[in-house]
């Protein structure tokens, strides 16, 4: 169950699926009483949590500060000098190396050979090493001298070469940052939807929460490190402001990600006039030996700023016939991607921000739609009919608007989903 709540905080696009499960008798009337009230507890706290406090709630412990040990401190008390004795022994035998092996005797067994170097890398990356030829000790001449000291294989330049430091990420190498990846395969699903994944690989998972109000929209952007042992350091992610889109971050995620933590990025963005291109957030960070540097674009569109816009038959069509002028009209004919369903058109024109309007066109099988546009310098009125032919298994779309250049950009994003 600490599973299905932490999915609710990485993945929130599949809440309702958990909270069914959470809620079920199975757990909520189950005979283990402590199984049963755990269900209760997260279930609440996932029906209650809002913006970023479930994330806060499922934070990591911080590491707490190793005990001392209750006997050793009720001895310090009563026999200081006994319990001084005691850690000094600790305290020996943790700088106390291992045991050097006996001189071998010449009646002994030759020890076995030490591993070298080579040995040591079959040991870590479990390959297959050609074995090392051991060189024949020659004897010395000088019998009176002290035989030189033998070097450590980790100790200082043993061939006579001045050695490179190791890198600290140990895999022989500095990392590398990947070159830019432009992210825009989700941008179609995001146009009915306003949370779900941006993207995933095996180091980042990273999603988004979208709100919007009148010409404002906050955006929730979740940083999720995939990795079991390691950290994402060095990241960043960061998002610019364009001629039509103000940018303003609320909230920074940290420059390090711990292994299997979350971290929360929050921006409010304003939608100062009609636009087409969507604001980039650019993600950086190294997992490991591996870099990634994404460009992806964050899923707005004009029709998220719209508010709901209900009139009458007399209404809309009065408001159909001014909006006459050529620039003010962009129309399509197209065949479907799917059959031709009415239910599936109306919940499509809904999910897109707009208001179905029923009974108001003459052919009961059209599809009427309106809504009102939000941006800080203008409010855009958008009027829809959408007629499909049924046998022919086409749509024809038509999209009005009260500001010139948004009917074309509406009218392909609702022909890319029909």
């Amino acid at each position: 169950m600490s599973a299905y709540i932490k999915m609710i905080n990485l993945f929130p696009e599949i809440k309702d699926q958990i909270e069914r499960v959470l809620r079920s008798d199975v757990l909520q009337k189950n005979a283990d009483v402590e199984l049963q009230q755990r269900a209760l507890e997260y279930f609440k706290l996932a029906e209650m949590a809002q913006g970023d406090m479930l994330a806060t709630v499922l934070e990591e412990m911080p590491p707490f500060p190793e005990r001392e040990s209750s006997i050793l401190a009720k001895l310090k008390k009563k026999k200081p000098a006994a319990a001084k004795v005691i850690e000094e022994q600790a305290t020996e035998e943790k700088k106390t190396p291992k045991a050097v092996p006996a001189p071998v005797m010449a009646t002994d067994q030759p020890p076995a050979p030490v591993k070298s170097s080579t040995d040591l890398l079959v040991d870590v990356f479990g390959g297959p090493a050609e074995p090392t030829p051991t060189p024949v000790e020659q004897p010395s001449g000088n019998f009176g001298q002290a035989a030189p000291p033998v070097s450590n294989i980790l100790d200082g330049d043993i061939f006579g070469v001045t050695s490179t430091p190791a890198p600290q990420n140990g895999f022989g190498g500095e990392p590398q940052m990947a070159s830019a990846e432009e992210i825009t395969d989700h941008l179609p699903k995001f146009f009915t939807k306003n949370q779900g994944l941006l993207y995933e690989s095996e180091i980042v998972q990273i999603g988004i929460k979208m709100e919007f109000h009148k010409s404002l929209s906050r955006v929730q952007l979740f940083y999720g490190n995939k990795m079991p042992s390691q950290s994402i350091n060095t990241f960043s992610a960061t998002m610019a402001s364009t001629s039509e889109l103000q940018v303003q971050e609320q909230k920074a995620a940290s420059n390090e990600i711990k292994q299997q933590v979350q971290e929360v990025q929050i921006f409010q963005i304003q939608c100062l006039q009609d636009f087409t291109d969507q604001p980039v957030l650019t993600v950086t960070g190294f997992g490991g030996m591996s870099g990634f540097n994404l460009k992806i674009k964050i899923p707005l569109f004009i029709t998220k700023f719209g508010d709901v816009a209900a009139m009458d038959q007399a209404t809309f069509f009065d408001r159909w016939r001014k909006l006459n002028k050529p620039e003010q009209e962009s129309s399509s004919t197209f065949t479907a991607t799917k059959p031709i369903i009415k239910e599936n058109a109306v919940n499509l024109l809904k999910s897109s921000g707009l208001s179905v309007l029923e009974g108001i066109d003459p052919n009961a099988e059209n599809h009427v739609a309106a809504t009102i546009i939000n941006t800080k310098s203008s409010i855009i009125g958008v009027l829809i009919r959408l007629e499909p032919n049924i046998p022919s298994n086409m749509y024809r779309l038509t999209v009005r608007t009260s500001i010139p250049n948004t009917n074309g950009t509406i009218c392909e994003f609702l022909q890319s989903q029909l």
